[in-house]
């Protein structure tokens, strides 16, 4: 299997996943699909990102609490986030899902 279609692949599971979650959850609570899959995939594609980027806040906030143990400095991390297809999906669906949200509330909105 190519690395494109890989990453075609991994892309469309991790919207998938995100929609498959977001219709239990509207299952679950007897709501709407469209009500809660804007807030669903926000929340997705945050933990995505905080799980594939490095050098962000909560690595300055470990530094500090070894520099405040030890009292030796950490070097500071440039803040990285690294492209994948997990992550580009989540994003994906935070795009397709905000504009399924406006769509589907339009009236209301316009």
């Amino acid at each position: 299997m190519g690395k494109s279609v890989r990453y075609v692949f991994w892309t469309l599971v991790t919207m998938g996943v995100e929609a498959g979650i977001t219709w239990f959850l509207a299952s679950t609570f007897a709501m709407p699909f469209e009500e809660l899959v804007f807030f669903v995939s926000i929340v997705g594609a945050t933990v995505v990102w905080f799980f594939t980027s490095q050098g962000s806040f909560s690595s300055m906030v470990a530094d500090t609490g070894v520099q405040a143990t030890t009292g030796h400095r950490m070097e500071q991390e440039k803040s990285k986030v690294f492209r994948n297809p997990v992550l580009f999906g989540a994003l994906l669906f935070v795009l397709v899902s905000g504009i399924l949200t406006l769509t589907a509330y339009r009236n209301y909105i316009f």
